[in-house]
């Protein structure tokens, strides 16, 4: 006998094998299936970590070694081959993983400028990143590159540098429904089908700020309707058809020209202090880079309360006073 058991002979001959099934352990199929799946939880949580590390050490380059400067590569005839090694700086190809997608490479300005309207992007190739050109040379023209369609937060976060005429840049406006409204669920539903949610957020395209507008005026009307028997009329009808009293169009104006106002008093300079900012050579240059992204912000803001006004001066009469909204959408 195993010295190492506990119990006397007798004892250990009287126990009883246990055949039941412990309810703790599964069966080896299924241990297989969970095995799999943390074996993927735990590959993607080692890409999102990977990512988020090579996003850290893009900022700690961008304020160690070259602040706010795009950093990029070296090139023989047409095709530019980014060689990755330890004391180049950081890029982002494209059309690649995410745990692929960072790499350190070198030059820079003045080799190479971003531009939005060219096709030129970053690629892996067997280990290195290659740039293919999509325009003819000259010996001394600087090589343009484009970043994908990104907005200039993105660009700025990612590269260091905003672009003043990327027309891929865009803000958010977040708008919600009522959620103490009685008639909150028809609404979400008319809201669903006509392709928005409950909390929807539109997206304001520099030069279609006007669009974007008109996009948002049809559910913040949804969202101020009160009479049931209108709400039942739009349900039954097809498309996001509300139709609204002169006051009550009023005041969905109203609240839409107050939120452009609030947003563009919430900066701490105004677009002409802005210009006064930039036109000072001693500027700092994070300082500098910062205010053209604002500045940019502004812009689509004060054309997106425009376009309300405009909207506002177009009402037949405009001596109306709003209707009272008790269950108004909110926006942010």
């Amino acid at each position: 006998m195993n010295l190492t058991q506990r119990g006397t002979a007798s004892q250990l001959k009287s126990r009883k094998p246990n055949t039941a099934r412990d309810p703790r352990r599964s069966s080896p199929e299924k241990n297989s299936k969970e095995t799999k799946s943390r074996r993927r939880r735990k590959r993607r949580n080692n890409t999102h970590l990977t990512y988020q590390l090579k996003l850290l050490l893009l900022r700690f380059l961008n304020k160690r070694l070259l602040p706010f400067s795009p950093v990029w590569c070296i090139y023989n005839s047409v095709t530019l081959e980014l060689l990755v090694t330890s004391a180049n700086f950081y890029s982002c190809a494209q059309n690649v993983s995410l745990a692929r997608r960072f790499a350190l490479v070198p030059l820079g300005p003045p080799l190479l400028a971003y531009c939005s309207n060219c096709k030129a992007m970053l690629t892996a190739v067997d280990g290195a990143v290659q740039l293919v050109v999509d325009r003819p040379y000259k010996a001394g023209d600087p090589i343009v590159v484009w970043c994908g369609p990104q907005p200039n937060a993105k660009l700025l976060l990612n590269y260091g540098f905003v672009d003043e005429d990327n027309p891929y840049d865009r803000i958010i406006v977040e708008a919600a429904l009522s959620t103490d409204d009685p008639q909150y669920q028809d609404k979400r539903l008319v809201a669903q089908r006509n392709g928005k949610l409950s909390q929807q957020v539109f997206q304001v395209r520099v030069g279609k700020e006007k669009e974007a507008v008109q996009d948002m005026l049809p559910y913040l009307r949804l969202g101020y309707m009160s009479d049931p028997a209108e709400m039942q009329s739009v349900i039954s009808s097809q498309g996001p058809v509300c139709s609204m009293s002169p006051c009550m169009e009023r005041a969905v104006l109203d609240q839409l020209a107050d939120y452009f106002m609030r947003r563009l008093a919430g900066y701490p300079t105004t677009l002409k202090e802005d210009d006064a900012l930039l036109a000072d050579p001693s500027l700092n240059p994070r300082k500098r880079v910062a205010t053209r992204l604002v500045r940019l912000e502004k812009k689509m803001l004060a054309a997106c309360l425009v376009a309300t006004v405009d909207l506002l001066n177009e009402l037949p009469d405009t001596t109306i006073s709003p209707c009272p909204a008790p269950y108004a959408p909110s926006l942010k």
